[in-house]
């Protein structure tokens, strides 16, 4: 979306303000602009560095196209999981760090009684923010959200 600005303040007769809050207005509209340039940029790069978007490998457009797909949407759900999650929502958890803390989880899957249970090893280091962050997803589902 490109976004037009007037750089030439108007007169404060003309719409009742000041030209002084004109000039501030436009200021606040330009930083708004960077501001959602360099979240474009950062998630580009993060797409590059941690999801292997840096080379599109294949020769076709449709098969470029549809690893996009795959990538965007490993990332979108990276995302959604650590939003809906509250997974360390201070840190600034970038995808490898994520996978490797969350979703690389040394442990055991069993299946006993029919339920599936996921036994975490004791040196687990994030063990409390996992099942933390496990109980908040969980109990989304439930709710139907």
């Amino acid at each position: 979306m490109v976004q037009h600005f007037e750089l030439r303040p108007r007169q404060g007769g003309e719409t009742g303000e000041s030209p002084s809050s004109v000039v501030a207005n436009l200021a606040h509209r330009v930083h708004l602009t960077r501001q959602t340039k360099a979240l474009v940029e950062s998630g580009v790069r993060e797409l590059k560095e941690n999801f292997g978007l840096e080379v599109l490998r294949k020769h076709q457009f449709m098969a470029n196209w549809a690893w996009l797909l795959i990538v965007v949407t490993a990332h979108n759900l990276v995302r959604l999981t650590q939003l809906l999650g509250r997974v360390e929502p201070d840190a600034d958890l970038r995808g490898k760090r994520f996978r490797y803390r969350y979703l690389i989880v040394p442990g055991l899957l069993v299946r006993t009684g029919r339920r599936l249970m996921l036994k975490l090893g004791e040196d687990y280091p994030l063990f409390d923010r996992f099942v933390a962050a496990h109980a908040r997803l969980c109990s989304l589902s439930a709710a139907g959200l």
